[in-house]
């Protein structure tokens, strides 16, 4: 953490005074001690992040957002992103709900004995190790990370990557539902690819202004690390799309070429059985299904000429 930007002590005293009471104390107490450290520890960020917590668990405090934008404020720091961090890893290792009263406490023994074993090249682990690790959806997949970093010396962006491209879920994620159903024929299949790809290209089209505006409208209070995560995963979402979408155009392409081919060799094959068959009407080109049935009609049932009268007229004879 960056050293503390300075703010006047009458503009510190004014925070304080519109501040409430709890989140008053934790100010005069974060601040003093962030004050003496310039790079803040992990049990220190630790400590806070349980403080920030049981802030926005009162239900006592009305406006919790804007608690905490103060406290952020009185810190020196210039939105609340690092003060969410704080509390989002906080309350995933310490933070412990008695099951017989309800009574929430704050455990923080396990981060403490962490700090206590350095990894493989002698470094011990920072505060973004445990931010990370704590984005992963199991204490299973946790321990078993927690295993790999020190074994392997991994630093924080390390680790970071290794969670994104494994199997570990991020407790931010959301599964895809359920498996859609795949039509029967391939006649369905090029329809629903058509109205899908219609449906989310509508969509994107309406809304990529609006989002826009929205992002510039932001309020700093209400986003935290886990809106930042969701965004990170709608930009892999629609790349992995990209990707798919290009695939699917692939196959189509593909596709249509054969159903040409189809076409054209059914066409030949008719009309060399029909004694009215040209070369030159194999290359006509017949790109769909009722142009094929009415070629292959006009091959294999050739219209009948009309038979001329069998009545001819004679010449009047003349009078006398």
């Amino acid at each position: 953490m960056a050293s503390l930007p300075q703010i006047s002590e009458m503009d510190r005293e004014e925070l304080l005074s519109a501040m409430h009471s709890d989140t008053a104390k934790i100010a005069k107490g974060g601040y003093d001690k962030l004050s003496r450290l310039r790079n803040a520890g992990v049990i220190l960020c630790i400590e806070l992040g349980c403080q920030i917590d049981q802030l926005t668990d009162n239900e006592a405090v009305d406006d919790k957002g804007l608690e905490i934008t103060k406290l952020a404020t009185y810190l020196g720091m210039d939105n609340t992103n690092r003060l969410y961090e704080w509390r989002n890893t906080a309350a995933v290792f310490c933070k412990e709900t008695d099951e017989d009263t309800g009574k929430i406490s704050y455990n923080k023994d396990f981060i403490t004995d962490q700090m206590l074993t350095p990894m493989g090249n002698g470094k011990l682990l920072t505060f973004e190790h445990f931010k990370f690790l704590g984005r992963v959806s199991t204490d299973k997949k946790r321990k078993s990370l927690m295993k790999q970093v020190r074994k392997n010396s991994w630093s924080a962006n390390s680790l970071a990557s290794e969670i994104k491209g494994s199997v570990a879920d991020l407790t931010t994620n959301r599964s895809g539902g359920r498996k859609p159903l795949i039509p029967g024929s391939v006649f369905q299949c090029v329809q629903k690819a058509f109205t899908q790809a219609q449906k989310l290209d509508n969509y994107l089209t309406a809304v990529e202004d609006g989002v826009t505006e929205k992002f510039e409208e932001v309020s700093t209070d209400k986003v935290d690390e886990g809106f930042i995560n969701k965004i990170d995963s709608a930009i892999e979402m629609l790349g992995k799309l990209q990707e798919t979408a290009q695939r699917n155009v692939d196959i189509l392409t593909d596709g249509r070429e054969h159903v040409l081919g189809v076409i054209e060799n059914t066409v030949i094959h008719v009309a060399k059985g029909s004694r009215n068959f040209k070369e030159e009407e194999a290359d006509d080109e017949c790109v769909t299904g009722t142009q094929m049935a009415a070629k292959i009609r006009e091959v294999a049932f050739p219209k009948k000429k009309k038979k001329s009268s069998d009545k001819q007229l004679r010449p009047s004879k003349s009078k006398k």
